[in-house]
């Protein structure tokens, strides 16, 4: 399909539980490949279909999920994290998140 649709050849990763952000990892790969899993859903005849709700939340959780990325990130790149790099990141974690979830209502 990726092919027929000439897009990247990219596969889908899957979430793994000891990963650190490995669900952001999936969902930002899943997300943008939307029209290219409709399309071989439906070719494919799969009884289940995601409605746009289940769209929109996964881009809105990749959207969270990228926010401890990007700390998780900043944090693995020190040998030793200081206290105040860590008040710094949390309150960015808040901010951001938070920036995040009121903009989804």
């Amino acid at each position: 399909m990726q092919n027929n649709m000439k897009y990247p050849k990219l596969k889908l990763l899957l979430d793994v539980a000891t990963r650190w952000n490995s669900t952001y990892y999936m969902l930002e790969r899943f997300y943008p490949n939307q029209e290219l899993i409709i399309s071989t859903l439906a070719l494919l005849r799969f009884e289940y279909e995601l409605n746009e709700a289940e769209w929109l939340i996964m881009k809105k959780a990749s959207d969270i999920l990228k926010i401890f990325d990007v700390v998780t990130t900043e944090m693995s790149v020190e040998e030793n994290v200081t206290v105040s790099k860590f008040l710094v990141n949390k309150c960015f974690l808040r901010q951001e998140t938070l920036n995040e979830v009121n903009g989804i209502y």
